[in-house]
């Protein structure tokens, strides 16, 4: 009978027992498969239920594959832990304002002011609608060039003497540009295609 040493599967040989071999010698190679089995599996101590794709997944690895994840682990930064949210990490919220997309409230906003300070000079000032609704403090008499109306954009202009000149199409509230004294406040409001605007002076002068 050809018989094989049985220590490992790939000492196995498939053409093993042949035909003519005894059949009273079919024990050593049951005894035999048994052992190999053992042998190869020595750890394994109950169903194993991965499938084969599962265990080929492991095909290529070199070294322990949890020591690999600790390693990467420390040495990537940018991997998040859960209790790391709320606290280290913002946590998710739906309801976030964002800076680059139109928003809609459901709830009173109160927003900071930006105010810039213009002193007078010749050839005056365009108002800037990077920051809405900008205050500017303007010292002296100076002439406005009003920016390209654009839809929801507003600005505030507090004067310390009635603007000189105003460059641009406004829709005063008045119909006629206003002529105030003293201390002038001037707010607009554009709906996309013109400025709308009203001037409060005289009793703050």
């Amino acid at each position: 009978m050809a018989i094989e040493t049985f220590e490992f599967i790939d000492d196995l040989n498939a053409a093993n027992p042949t035909a003519t071999d005894n059949v009273s010698e079919g024990d050593d190679h049951l005894r035999g498969l048994k052992t190999t089995l053992k042998n190869t599996f020595p750890n394994v101590t109950g169903a194993i239920n991965a499938t084969e794709t599962e265990l080929n997944y492991v095909d290529g690895v070199t070294s322990a594959i949890q020591t690999q994840l600790n390693a990467k682990e420390t040495a990537d930064a940018t991997i998040v832990k859960d209790a790391d949210i709320g606290s280290t990490v913002q946590a998710y919220d739906a309801d976030t304002a964002k800076t680059d997309t139109a928003q809609a409230f459901t709830e009173d906003q109160t927003f900071e002011a930006i105010t810039e300070t213009v002193t007078a000079k010749s050839a005056g000032f365009t108002p800037d609608l990077s920051n809405d609704g900008t205050v500017y403090n303007v010292t002296g008499a100076v002439a406005v060039t009003m920016p390209t109306a654009e839809s929801g954009k507003s600005f505030t202009i507090i004067a310390s003497a009635p603007v000189s000149s105003w460059t641009g199409t406004i829709k005063w509230a008045s119909a006629t540009v206003p002529t105030g004294t003293g201390i002038c406040i001037y707010t607009f409001v554009s709906d996309g295609t013109n400025w709308y605007a009203f001037e409060a002076g005289n009793a703050f002068g």
